[in-house]
């Protein structure tokens, strides 16, 4: 297949659409339920998938950098060993073949950045704007009954929902940390005005689905994201200072309307933000 398909800046062979859409795009829980709702049939495409990934990685080792070999050996030790306690404890190879996919991805971060290389892939403003527009047509569909309330919800089928008013489970809303980073890094160090708009839309996001795992992870990220940009100097000192008082100026203000309009909501979710160190409380 040489015809090529365009999306944005970007152009790709039908044959790398097709990789990306089932090995990527499908892997992400509220794309692959917008095409297929049934959970067990995608449980069971995820499993198989990861099986066939693994081998492919397993297969093009020598391929690899030695860092990510050195990864992928200390994932396959974990592995043996979970091998070995299943025998012992269960008379089975492999008891739970969820375990697995609780390891898995490990290994998907390898295969993702060697297929990267070997097609030279670039995609990074394609994967932004895709869990972007993946989030909002998803709400627009199922997030009628979305709420600050934490309300549980019974379903039939769970699939991707957090099973509560929260609509979104945190797998899919830790996605967002993607176009969150990437829109911050265009406007702080590109200084692309029009990307602070969908950066504060992604902050929001992440804010009002109340995920405390996804809000340490996406403070971390940000942490982690100032620290490499200040030491490789991909940051200007003074357009970061403009911007960070920018922030605080219009964090102090919103926190003000909100409290005026809707009273004990920073209360609430300062209560949420505090219970980051205390997981086990609902």
């Amino acid at each position: 297949m040489n015809y090529s398909v365009r999306i944005g800046n970007y152009e790709f062979e039908v044959k790398e659409i097709l990789l990306l859409f089932f090995t990527f795009f499908l892997m992400e829980n509220i794309f692959s339920w917008l095409v297929l709702p049934v959970s067990t049939i995608i449980l069971m495409y995820e499993k198989l998938l990861s099986i066939g990934l693994f081998a492919v990685i397993i297969y093009n080792f020598r391929k690899l950098l030695r860092s990510e070999q050195i990864y992928l050996g200390l994932m396959g030790v974990i592995m043996v060993r979970m091998v070995f306690e299943s025998m012992i404890n269960y008379g089975s190879i492999f008891q739970q073949l969820t375990l697995f996919t609780i390891l898995f991805p490990a290994a998907y971060i390898i295969f993702i950045k060697w297929i990267c290389r070997v097609y030279d892939f670039d995609i990074l403003e394609v994967v932004a704007w895709f869990y972007l527009g993946l989030y909002v047509v998803f709400m627009l569909i199922y997030g009628r009954g979305f709420s600050f309330s934490l309300d549980q919800v019974e379903m039939d089928d769970y699939g991707p929902f957090s099973g509560d008013s929260r609509i979104i489970h945190a797998r899919s809303i830790f996605m967002m940390i993607i176009p969150l980073l990437w829109f911050l890094n265009e406007f702080i160090s590109k200084g692309k005005s029009r990307a602070l708009v969908p950066f504060l839309f992604c902050l929001v996001v992440i804010t009002i689905h109340q995920h405390r795992s996804v809000w340490a992870s996406a403070l971390f990220a940000l942490g982690v994201y100032f620290l490499i940009s200040f030491r490789n100097n991909q940051i200007q000192i003074s357009r970061a200072t403009r911007t960070f008082l920018g922030a605080v100026i219009g964090t102090a203000l919103l926190l003000f309307i909100v409290s005026q309009v809707f009273p004990g909501t920073i209360d609430f979710f300062a209560d949420r933000f505090s219970e980051i160190l205390d997981p086990a409380k609902e």
